[in-house]
């Protein structure tokens, strides 16, 4: 879930040209999702008895150990969540380079910086590319003019 939440944001802007708002609404129907289910998923549980896989474990811990076994057990789904982004983000990356295909006759320099990813260095998104400022650049030029 926190791979998608990654990632999904980073295909907005750099693959669809999308600044951030636009990306970020994208969101919203997952979202949307989680909470209808979780919702969902709380009422069914109620009704049929159902008892999470967190609950279960840590029925099994002594009474005067609980508060430190479901600190424990809080800490590593918090610590799930960055290598489980990393590990969608690198599996990512390496289908992008597997599947790239360039057509003959591009300069070399362009070749090495599409090969090298999408939002590398000096990449710039379609909006940037036709004049237009990508979302990186509109707020370096508002916080600017500002100050």
């Amino acid at each position: 879930m926190v791979g998608l939440l990654f990632t999904l944001p980073m295909f907005g802007q750099a693959i669809r040209g999308q600044d951030a708002m636009a990306s970020g609404i994208q969101l919203l129907p997952l979202i949307g999702g989680c909470v209808v289910a979780a919702l969902v998923g709380d009422r069914l549980s109620s009704r049929l008895g159902l008892v999470t896989s967190a609950s279960v474990a840590l029925r099994q811990v002594p009474a005067e150990k609980s508060n430190q076994a479901s600190a424990v057990f809080q800490a590593l789904q918090k610590v799930g969540g960055p290598p489980g982004a990393a590990l969608l983000g690198s599996a990512l990356s390496q289908s992008y380079q597997q599947h790239l295909r360039l057509p003959a006759g591009l300069p070399p320099d362009v070749v090495e910086l599409i090969r090298s990813g999408v939002c590398s260095r000096g990449w710039q998104s379609p909006s940037s590319a036709q004049g237009k400022p990508s979302g990186s650049a509109a707020a370096r030029d508002r916080s600017s003019s500002v100050s």
